[in-house]
């Protein structure tokens, strides 16, 4: 299943190329990576299941040993967990939404909240590169989704 969500999450992104947050001993990193593989996002994935509606859906909830592997690929540190938890305890905004802000405020961008598709465009643009950005525990895709793009 996992496989397959990736698969096709990967053919329908409008971009490969991504911009991945995650915690590492109370640090917030990024970590930058381009021509992402629907393997890879397999690889750093899980499926979890809707409670209500039974639908799978692919999210980036990588392990700790696909941590200490975000860790050899150049990651840098955003800021810190308490910073960072604090942000988000100030503001009406998920931790998905605020590291994309940070993402946005670092690129010297204004952010504002979008429902662009992921079919259409990256989350942010930077020097003419789209990219998807995903904080620990984000969705890629549902099944539900999915289905409806293929129609």
């Amino acid at each position: 299943m996992k496989n397959i969500l990736a698969k096709t999450y990967n053919e329908m992104n409008a971009t490969h190329n991504y911009i991945f947050g995650f915690v590492r001993k109370h640090i917030v990193y990024k970590v930058t990576l381009r021509n992402v593989t629907a393997e890879t996002i397999a690889t750093i994935s899980k499926v979890d299941y809707d409670s209500r509606n039974k639908t799978a859906s692919l999210r980036f909830i990588p392990t700790v040993a696909q941590i200490d592997f975000l860790m050899t690929l150049n990651p840098e540190r955003v800021c810190t967990e308490e910073e960072f938890e604090n942000r988000v305890k100030t503001n009406k905004y998920n931790r998905g939404e605020n590291f994309e802000s940070i993402i946005y405020e670092q690129n010297d961008m204004k952010w504002s909240k979008d429902k662009k598709p992921f079919t259409e465009d990256g989350d942010i643009t930077i020097n003419g590169t789209p990219y998807q950005i995903k904080y620990n525990k984000a969705t890629f895709a549902n099944m539900k989704t999915l289905e409806n793009l293929k129609g």
